[in-house]
């Protein structure tokens, strides 16, 4: 129940109060003293009617360029409290609920906690040129009245709201059966898919093949390139043979160097001796003995440079003959595992690679 409402800066009321007993409430007074202006609250209120300011915003509240300086607002007092009010001012359009956060008006709608809390109808305010309640309202309206009080008119709203639901379903079914004919008779424009999937996936599967032998074929030929590259490798080492035979000379030399080790050994110790001598020649330069002696070891110091040398060539040129004779042996090995991997026949000729081939 309203037991109170107050009004600031709306229409004709700067602040005024106006409380309300149980049951029926008649507000009486003189003309343009503000009366409507009550019942216009209410409905702004709880309506959001009238819309806008220019019909509820005091003169005195706005400036001289029509702008409203001071909010205008409307509390309806539902007991101790629990008060619903609703301000307007040039910011803020809101309304307060007790326990509960500020909700905004938005156009025309009002808060549904606002609307529950109030509980106000249309048949719970009457203006004062309205008139006599139900007196002069037709059978048919004084009967709808008395089914909503008694809340008899929801049989009306469910079977109306049935019935519209029915012809919606009805519709729905007509429109679906018409759009499955239509669809089974332009299906009917379409058995040709069946055949074409399954061309589709013999042509994939045919795809897929062609892919297949393409990468064989890309292989083989990288195959092939590289053959081609090792078999021009081995067309720049023809002087391998040549080397192989200097190979076996030079081993046999290595040999008979072997076998002169004692020789050389001899020759050492000679030579050792001859060092001796030298220290001991200066002490027979006037003997003309002396003189085979010095010429003998002077020709045997000649024959052991030159062994020396011949030597050091020897073994440089073992250690680089070594060297190519690993290369062939890698290049052999390369091109036995190349040769491994050829398929048995010539992809372009048909061929056996072992015979005369397109390669």
């Amino acid at each position: 129940m309203i037991k109170r409402i107050e009004l600031e800066n709306f229409q004709g009321h700067k602040k005024s109060a106006l409380s309300f007993h149980p049951g029926i409430n008649v507000i009486i007074g003189q003309s343009n003293q503000g009366k409507s202006s009550i019942m216009r609250a209410f409905r702004w209120v709880r309506w959001n009617r009238p819309v806008g300011t220019g019909h509820i915003v005091s003169h005195w509240a706005l400036d001289a360029k029509g702008n409203q300086k001071v909010p205008t607002s409307v509390a309806l007092s539902l007991g101790e409290d629990a008060t619903i009010s609703r301000v307007r001012d040039k910011d803020t359009n809101a309304y307060s609920v007790p326990g509960l956060p500020p909700f905004s008006a938005v156009k025309t709608e009002v808060p549904q906690e606002v609307a529950d809390l109030l509980n106000l109808e249309d048949v719970n305010l009457q203006r004062q040129m309205d008139a006599p309640f139900l007196l002069s309202a037709s059978p048919g309206d004084v009967a709808l009245f008395f089914n909503k009080i008694i809340r008899l008119d929801i049989i009306d709203e469910v079977l109306t709201l049935a019935e519209r639901n029915k012809r919606r379903a009805k519709e729905d079914v007509t429109n679906g059966e018409k759009r499955v004919s239509l669809y089974e008779e332009q299906a009917k424009a379409y058995t040709w898919i069946g055949k074409a999937e399954k061309a589709i996936e013999q042509l994939e599967r045919v795809e897929d093949r062609v892919l297949l032998g393409e990468q064989a074929i890309e292989a083989l030929a990288g195959q092939l390139e590289a053959l081609a590259r090792v078999s021009a490798t081995l067309s720049s080492y023809t002087w391998l043979d040549k080397a192989q035979g200097i190979v076996k000379k030079l081993e046999v030399q290595q040999a008979k160097l072997e076998a002169n080790e004692e020789e050389q050994a001899a020759i050492v110790s000679l030579l050792s001796r001859i060092a001796i001598q030298e220290k001991t020649k200066a002490q027979y330069d006037g003997i003309e003995k002396a003189y085979p002696i010095v010429a003998k070891i002077d020709g045997m110091k000649a024959e052991y440079k030159a062994l020396t040398k011949e030597v050091k060539d020897l073994e440089e040129l073992i250690d680089d003959l070594q060297g190519f004779a690993g290369k062939v042996a890698t290049l052999t090995v390369t091109i036995t595992g190349l040769e491994g991997q050829l398929p048995a026949f010539c992809p372009l000729c048909g061929k056996p690679y072992k015979e005369e081939s397109c390669f």
